[in-house]
């Protein structure tokens, strides 16, 4: 948004990378980013190493290291529909903070889908 806001003609070309942005599909077990901008890959790189888009990731590799209150944030998010924001640290001297909502449930699957936006990452020291 800053791209427009300063109206920066040399800045509009990374305009829809500049906040991570993913839609994330997940169950009672597991999640999947199945969309993402290039800033969320490197948000997940920097977090939780190599991740890939599109693999299944257990809520239980969260409660080994950081990303435990984001994962559960995302649960309870695609369980009751209700929005959550997130303030986490992930290391001594990193947070997170991120926006996390439902946005579609598969009737069929149970399937539900949520969108995650990064809305900041003072100190990227992962």
């Amino acid at each position: 948004m800053s791209s427009v806001a300063n109206e920066n003609p040399e800045s509009f070309g990374t305009y829809f990378d500049t906040a991570p942005m993913a839609v994330i599909e997940t169950n009672d077990k597991k999640l999947r980013v199945v969309r993402c901008n290039k800033s969320y890959r490197e948000f997940l790189d920097n977090a939780f190493g190599p991740l890939e888009v599109g693999t299944d990731v257990e809520y239980e590799f969260f409660k080994s290291g950081y990303g435990d209150a984001f994962a559960n944030a995302i649960k309870r998010c695609a369980k009751t529909g209700d929005r959550a924001f997130i303030n986490e640290r992930f290391s001594s001297d990193s947070m997170i903070y991120a926006f996390v909502t439902r946005i579609a449930v598969n009737p069929v699957t149970n399937v539900v889908a949520c969108s995650v936006i990064i809305l900041g990452m003072p100190n990227k020291n992962f």
